[in-house]
């Protein structure tokens, strides 16, 4: 009787380390090692309670994974069908396809990223060569026998139009020149109003003439040329005396010594105003008498 008791106080103390081992793994206050019968019996239903609860969401877990399992072959079907793979193709084999179909796709993307960039580049020298050829065939063109000689007195007729307005303002103190081909003046008092040529009067159109003369000197000065005598014939007549000044003064303003300046006129101002001079005259006979002084 004595050897029972032990063994069954031993069989209570395992059973009892048992229940405390479980209870602590699924979150059940554990018995004390010392607890009579009936709260081991009790501690252990809660204990069976307890795992037939945690039983019964693990079969729910179990059933849910089944779906997702099958849902995932039933994808995974699917996907074999649409991209045509064997059974015995593994999805790490097919995945390794796939990488590889990546690579050489984006390999060739960088090929043709390198062609645009290049196709970009040859537009750009295209559009230099383009501008270069249109240069040329506008410098083919200009270098023509008409284009060129037109060129060239354009060009002339601009020098002389600047230099001719610095005298003509000069001269008149109000007119230059308008840069067309028509030697059409500007009327600076008159807000600068254009007046055709032919709208001047008399003594204005001389003093345009003697300002183109006078610009025409200084133009061939410029270039090297000489141009050593010229003549002014009449006009003179049809100035004021405050314009005949005006005259005089642009015209002693190129004379030098290395350039003749020839007045004809019978505006007798005119003639006390040069010093060398040549008269013309008539005998009583009508023959033409010459004579000089100064």
């Amino acid at each position: 009787a004595l050897n029972r008791k032990t063994v069954l106080g031993a069989r209570r103390q395992e059973l009892c380390g048992e229940i405390i081992h479980v209870a602590g793994r699924i979150g059940v206050t554990p018995p004390k090692m010392d607890a009579d019968a009936q709260s081991l019996c009790d501690q252990a239903d809660a204990i069976h309670t307890k795992l037939a609860g945690l039983v019964e969401t693990a079969s729910k877990k179990v059933k849910a994974a089944d779906g997702a399992a099958a849902a995932v072959a039933e994808k995974l079907s699917a996907l074999r069908a649409e991209f045509d793979l064997e059974d015995t193709v593994s999805l790490g084999e097919a995945h390794s396809d796939v990488k590889a179909d990546i690579s050489a796709a984006k390999q060739r993307l960088r090929g043709y990223d390198e062609q645009r960039k290049r196709s970009v580049e040859l537009l750009a020298e295209r559009a230099e060569l383009d501008k270069e050829r249109d240069l040329y065939a506008t410098l083919a063109e200009d270098f023509t026998d008409r284009h060129f000689i037109k060129f060239l007195l354009e060009d002339r007729r601009r020098l002389l139009s600047e230099l001719g307005s610095a005298h003509l303002r000069l001269l008149t103190e109000r007119y230059r020149f308008d840069d067309d081909a028509e030697f059409n003046v500007i009327d600076e008092l008159d807000a600068d109003k254009l007046r055709e040529i032919e709208t001047l009067s008399g003594g204005e159109l001389f003093l345009a003439s003697l300002a183109l003369s006078l610009g025409l000197a200084e133009a061939v000065a410029r270039h090297g040329g000489r141009l050593q005598c010229f003549f002014l014939d009449e006009g003179f007549g049809s100035l004021d005396p405050e314009a005949l000044g005006h005259a005089l003064d642009g015209i002693e303003k190129i004379v030098t010594p290395e350039r003749l300046i020839g007045l004809v006129s019978h505006v007798a101002d005119l003639a006390e105003r040069v010093e060398d001079k040549i008269v013309l005259g008539r005998s009583p006979e009508g023959m033409t008498l010459v004579s000089s002084g100064a």
